[in-house]
């Protein structure tokens, strides 16, 4: 087992470990996704503002209890929302963006939470609660970047704008209103009509009260020229009349009031209606016309018992309020587990690298240990190979001493065993010349010539001999020639691949090849190992 098997093996298990605790996370019941069997079609909950949007609403809220949950329900939830803000039904509302915002955190529907914060926004500001107005439009521009709700992030940075004036932020409003220019509208007139509004709001907080009416003023007659909505005029016809109040102007400021009232009455807009007529009445008060100032209390006291109960608004909010305590502990136990999961696997990694360096050390150490036997061993043969070349030249010179040797004649056999005995021995003679072997053109038919004989004798020679063919012995041969390079201090500035072609290879992978097959590590590492040794 190598360094490599070993690393793959613990990523192998740590890669593993990771997709288990993966695994285990996706289906915890803070993250599971339940989806709906059937897609509902949302089309079917999209309510006009005339329509029957309470009975959509229980319809929608019965699915939501069954548990169902898709990003078709969240859609028809959302626009059922919309329909019972636009039909002043704000608590009801509340509850069905509350379900909407649930199902889009679940299903990543960015577009129906951008609008649900968007709406939520809008009915703040209409029960006069501008901090937590601001607080929504926030959140909508927070938003992932989206195409399909650019236009609400557009709006919600106008109205934002507006909630920073309402409560004395100029820094911020001047900042959001920086903001918001570089978010145009699509349609020009609309975007200029916001841009007069909405740097009116700053003017007026400057003092320069003017400058504000003027453009209020431009801003109202862009509604009337270019066929806008009857219920944004009423916007800048309020911001009119406060600033000439203001000014101590009461009879223009009643008058412009009443013209913002009846819009507001004709688009059923509610919160700008009950504006105008605790406008009117305290114009009319300082007018000293008590009975006129009478009737638009009771007109206010009306709206407030029917459309703009406080009692419905403070209890939706508290639902919200939950809502978002939820999210939060959500968020946090969510956070909790992905910490939770990091130690673990940092744990899991710190275990796998004290394993991968355990075992690195033993093998670091196996391979000295082979580096310093593969040495013995070469050296053992080196020493062998000298006795064995005196004992050939002892041999010769008793022979030739013997008289009886010379009159001796050998059966055929025994020549033949002799001549063997004499090739394989000066195969082994030319093996030990390293120049020769180190030779790259060095070949059998070579080794043949050298030897005084031809291939085939010569190969079944070494057929006898433990090496079994003429490749492998040359390359044992050369192998045991490039151990001693790679442990001689003169071959130290050498490459692996110098010190290949010093002993004959010429492609350097057959060399490492080799090499590993006959030392049982690479070149780079006996090297290493025997210098260390």
């Amino acid at each position: 087992m190598n360094i490599r098997s070993i690393i793959i093996k613990a990523t192998a298990l740590f890669v593993v470990i990771g997709a288990m605790a993966a695994l285990l996370a996706y289906n915890s019941p803070d993250t599971e996704r339940k989806e709906t069997a059937s897609k509902v079609d949302y089309r079917t909950y999209c309510y006009g503002q005339n329509a029957d949007s309470t009975n959509s609403y229980y319809k929608l809220l019965s699915l939501y209890r069954n548990g169902q949950r898709s990003k078709y329900i969240c859609a028809s939830l959302e626009l059922c929302g919309n329909s019972l803000y636009l039909n002043g039904h704000y608590a009801k509302a509340f509850d069905a963006y509350i379900m909407a915002m649930e199902m889009a955190e679940d299903t990543g529907n960015t577009r129906s939470m951008a609008i649900c914060y968007y709406n939520i926004g809008n009915i703040f500001v209409i029960f006069k609660d501008y901090e937590m107005a601001a607080d929504y439009y926030e959140k909508v521009l927070a938003q992932p970047e989206d195409k399909n709700h650019k236009s609400t992030k557009c709006l919600a940075a106008r109205y934002l704008v507006m909630c920073y004036a309402k409560t004395g932020k100029k820094d911020k409003a001047r900042q959001t209103l920086k903001r918001a220019e570089q978010m145009p509208l699509s349609d020009r007139h609309i975007n200029e009509y916001y841009r007069l509004y909405c740097t009116a709001l700053v003017a007026d907080m400057d003092g320069k009260h003017d400058v504000a009416l003027d453009m209020q003023k431009q801003a109202y007659a862009i509604t009337r020229k270019h066929g806008m909505k009857i219920g944004m005029g009423a916007y800048p016809l309020s911001e009119q009349a406060s600033i000439l109040a203001a000014a101590g102007r009461y009879t223009e400021a009643a008058d412009i009031q009443r013209t913002a009232m009846h819009i507001a009455r004709s688009e059923k807009a509610y919160n700008q209606l009950d504006d105008a007529c605790v406008a009117l009445d305290s114009l009319f008060r300082k007018l000293n016309l008590p009975d006129s100032a009478a009737v638009y209390l009771n007109m206010h006291r009306d709206l407030t018992a029917e459309k703009l109960s406080a009692a419905d608004f403070y209890s939706a909010r508290n639902k919200l309020k939950a809502y978002e305590d939820g999210m939060n502990t959500r968020k946090i136990n969510l956070l909790k587990r992905k910490v939770n999961m990091m130690l673990a696997g940092i744990v899991m990694m710190i275990i796998v690298l004290a394993v991968i360096l355990f075992y690195s050390h033993k093998l670091r150490k196996a391979y000295r240990m082979l580096a310093l036997k593969n040495r013995q061993l070469i050296s053992e043969q080196d020493e062998n190979q000298k006795l064995l070349a005196e004992k050939n030249a002892e041999g010769a010179t008793c022979q030739g001493n013997d008289p009886a040797a010379e009159t001796a004649t050998p059966g055929n056999e025994d020549r033949k065993h002799l001549a063997d005995d004499m090739l394989v021995k000066k195969i082994m003679e030319i093996m030990n010349d390293t120049e020769t072997i180190c030779n790259t053109e060095f070949s059998l038919q070579t080794l043949a010539r050298l030897a005084g004989s031809n291939t085939k004798y010569v190969s079944a020679a070494i057929s006898s001999t433990a090496y079994g063919s003429f490749k492998s012995m040359l390359n044992e041969y050369r192998t045991r020639e490039a151990c001693r390079r790679l442990a001689d201090e003169r071959y130290q500035a050498y490459t692996i691949q110098a010190v290949a072609e010093t002993v004959g290879y010429v492609s350097v992978n057959n060399f490492i090849i080799q090499f590993k097959k006959y030392t049982g590590m690479t070149p780079s590492v006996y090297r290493k190992n025997t210098t260390a040794s």
